[in-house]
């Protein structure tokens, strides 16, 4: 899915009747904040996150750091 904007990107999922498994959680359904949420989680590129500092995370990225600035590019 490419939407180009977190808004876009969950009206997209909703629009697709996406199933409830998609919910949040908390069984919110999946919004433009939850979507921002998610597209920010620095674990997802291998670094962990402790009181606003940045570490390098003992787990492997799932995505490539150029996949991320681009996503970043994107939601600026």
């Amino acid at each position: 899915m490419s939407a180009g904007s977190s808004r876009a990107s969950s009206r997209s999922a909703r629009r697709r009747n996406w199933p409830a498994s998609l919910l949040t959680p908390k069984g919110n359904r999946i919004d433009k904040k939850c979507v921002y949420r998610m597209l920010s989680n620095r674990v997802y590129i291998g670094e962990a996150v402790y009181n606003g500092e940045r570490y390098p995370g003992e787990h492997d990225a799932i995505i490539d750091r150029e996949t991320w600035d681009r996503v970043h590019a994107i939601l600026q």
